[in-house]
């Protein structure tokens, strides 16, 4: 092979990873957008959905997360599953978590709900490959988006958002 042809290789491979950079760069690009998007749409639904129909301790036709399908666990990613046992055995005295689904356009978002006897209840929110989202501590009517591992801390606490 002569130096001519080996300059070639080189620089057609040299765009070929030119090429596949960019195109991974473009993929996360678009990727973080609809994550955006999906966390804005799915808190504003939320939101939403608390300030018309309130919430109840327990899964309800007519309360938050009405618009939502309760699933069985096994329609749900190991991470939300895991998330909903994490509330289930953390308020197992004075309440309960459940999971479910709610469409954001084609998007599949999974929601892990505990609810209590009281005004306090939790939410977690997952994406299609149970990636999480976001995460509430709901104190009465207030939604307080935290981080997950302030809002897991309220679970042993009791201590609320101010």
């Amino acid at each position: 092979m002569n130096a001519a042809m080996m300059g070639r290789d080189q620089q057609a491979s040299c765009r070929r990873r030119q090429d596949e950079r960019v195109a991974v760069e473009q993929y996360f690009a678009v990727y973080t957008i609809q994550r955006d998007m999906l966390l804005e749409h799915a808190r504003r639904w939320c939101e939403a959905e608390l300030a018309t129909y309130g919430r109840a301790a327990q899964p309800s036709d007519d309360r938050f997360p009405a618009l939502a399908a309760l699933i069985a666990d096994d329609e749900a990613p190991e991470p939300v599953r895991a998330a909903r046992d994490f509330y289930r055995e953390g308020c197992f005295d004075w309440g309960s978590a459940w999971i479910f689904r709610y469409s954001v356009g084609e998007e599949p978002l999974f929601i892990v709900y505990a609810g209590t006897d009281g005004d306090t209840g939790w939410l977690e929110l997952y994406d299609r490959s149970g990636a999480l989202i976001s995460t509430a501590t709901l104190d009465g009517d207030r939604v307080h988006w935290e981080a997950r591992d302030t809002a897991r801390a309220r679970v042993a606490s009791g201590e609320m958002p101010t």
